[in-house]
């Protein structure tokens, strides 16, 4: 996989590796870490993004119209949080 044109640009590197950790989504959480390494470089972004619904703010628990929704917009509690290199030499 390519990496974003951010971290492509940002650190240029001959290849790319992508850790994916966690990737599960249900109708009621979603769960996605990835790791993007460059080549000579090491870690150069961590992303996690941990998300719990039960639909009761977004659909007052209507489960079928709420998994229809993005999860910015269904998402009740949980976190995401990017962390990217600063600086490689």
């Amino acid at each position: 996989a390519a990496p974003p044109d951010s971290l492509a640009e940002q650190f240029p590197a001959p290849a790319y590796v992508l850790a994916e950790l966690a990737a599960w989504e249900s109708a009621i959480e979603r769960r996605q870490v990835r790791y993007w390494f460059g080549q000579g470089i090491g870690l150069v972004q961590a992303q996690w993004q941990i998300l719990d619904t039960q639909c009761q703010y977004c659909c007052q628990g209507d489960l079928a119209g709420c998994s229809a929704l993005p999860w910015p917009r269904r998402a009740e509690r949980g976190f995401r949080l990017t962390q990217t290199l600063i600086s490689h030499s």
